[in-house]
């Protein structure tokens, strides 16, 4: 059990329904040397293999009564990867505005306090420079 900063006490504070105080990032991964891209059973694989390194992952918040301390973060007794994890297949023909739409969806969702703060969504389908692809294409007949 270890207790949370004073840091990280005031984001859960001043967190409401309309201003979530998490932080999210987007991060891509380029497969195309790859034979076949990564799959999803892969990744969580490689994630579950890892859970070990990092306890916070395994951990939720426990908040103390009338807040008269920090909370306190605890192992979750009811821990499952799956609840942390979601797939998306964008398609063939996504875009960048395909892939930003759907980080907005995503990030304007509050954490759920009753289990480990983190949600990775796993996204399939996006190809880096399809846009300028396309555009080249375009200009080109």
């Amino acid at each position: 059990m270890r207790q949370l900063s004073e840091l990280d006490a005031s984001f859960l504070y001043l967190e409401s329904e309309n201003a979530p105080m998490h932080i999210g990032s987007i991060y891509l991964f380029d497969a195309s040397e790859r034979e076949t891209p990564l799959a999803f059973s892969t990744f969580v694989a490689y994630l579950r293999s890892r859970l070990h390194v990092v306890p916070v992952f395994r951990q939720r918040l426990k908040e103390i009564p009338l807040r008269l301390g920090r909370p306190y973060w605890i192992d979750d007794s009811n821990f499952s990867i799956e609840r942390h994890l979601a797939y998306v297949s964008l398609g063939e023909n996504s875009r960048e505005a395909n892939l930003m739409t759907l980080a907005s969806k995503i990030l304007e969702e509050p954490l759920k306090r009753d289990r480990p703060l983190w949600h990775i969504t796993f996204v399939d389908g996006f190809r880096l420079g399809g846009e300028k692809e396309a555009r080249r294409a375009s200009h080109s007949s």
